[in-house]
């Protein structure tokens, strides 16, 4: 049984991938109010998001790339990841109809951030 599971993994082959390009125009931070802000993410992911249950999704920004698990509703309508880091910050991305919602926890900082843009699908 399992050398037929190890077969079937290496004629399948890798997972492709897909990526979503998001925008971000609005940035709010804790209680302080939001404001018109410039900020780009990349995340690369497997296109079988339903088969995953790891760290297996990249994101990128101006600052760092870091591991990411990728999500999906079961309908399929909203996609995402979500990240935790040593520190205890957490990041959690949400597309749905095209709408990227991004937040960003920092709670060693006291520190809150959310954003709000687009977000687009690229290859796959």
């Amino acid at each position: 049984m399992l050398r037929c599971a190890a077969f079937f993994a290496l004629v399948s082959g890798p997972l492709s991938a897909a990526t979503l390009e998001c925008t971000f125009v609005t940035e709010c931070c804790e209680t302080e109010g939001c404001s018109d802000t410039s900020y780009d993410l990349t995340y690369s992911y497997p296109d079988d998001l339903m088969d995953v249950m790891d760290n297996s999704g990249t994101v990128s920004d101006i600052i760092e790339t870091f591991a990411a698990r990728p999500f999906q509703s079961e309908a399929g309508d909203v996609v995402g990841f979500w990240a935790t880091q040593p520190s205890g910050d957490t990041r959690v991305l949400t597309l749905a109809d095209g709408v990227g919602r991004y937040s960003v926890h920092m709670p060693a900082s006291g520190l809150a951030l959310y954003y709000l843009g687009s977000c687009e699908v690229k290859g796959s």
